[in-house]
């Protein structure tokens, strides 16, 4: 085999794992995407907040329901400038969206996701799609910005 195979049949093993590297990245990500879901039906087609407790939460979970749990505890000024952010989308987009103090999420299941509040949570079929970390930069902006919460939501939910 001369020197000029040798390099051809290297740089088509190279080309070769690099498109089998790329195509299992490709399939990674597609699998893992999350495929957006409706909430139930009746969290459509009203808007505003209804205040639960933590059994009404671990009941909503038991039924394997999809919802949305806004997560606060009265006097955070955080909570206010997010909970209005989340009342204005809810008006919106005529969705229910289930209030939680945090006193209360600490004895739920819910505790084992949203360590710090305010955080506004996604529920599908029961089990907890994704949440706000009120301690990550990554969330800074659904916090403070109509838009960037509402894209966020798009992510998991059909409207």
């Amino acid at each position: 085999m001369t020197k000029l195979s040798k390099n051809r049949l290297a740089f088509v093993i190279v080309g070769a794992i690099f498109l089998v590297v790329g195509l299992v990245g490709v399939l990674v990500s597609f699998l893992t995407t999350p495929k957006p879901f409706t909430l139930d039906s009746d969290q459509l087609g009203s808007s505003g907040f209804v205040d639960i407790t933590g059994a009404e939460y671990e009941s909503l979970v038991a039924s394997q329901r999809s919802f949305l749990v806004f997560v606060d505890q009265a006097g955070c000024i955080t909570a206010d400038g997010l909970k209005k952010i989340a009342a204005e989308i809810s008006e919106e987009k005529q969705l229910k969206v289930y209030h939680l103090f945090f006193s209360e999420a600490r004895d739920t299941s819910l505790h084992n996701y949203v360590k710090y509040y305010p955080s506004f949570v996604i529920v599908h079929s029961g089990e907890v799609v994704d949440w706000l970390k009120a301690d990550s930069d990554d969330d800074i902006e659904r916090y403070k910005d109509k838009t960037e919460l509402l894209s966020w939501l798009e992510k998991y939910l059909k409207f």
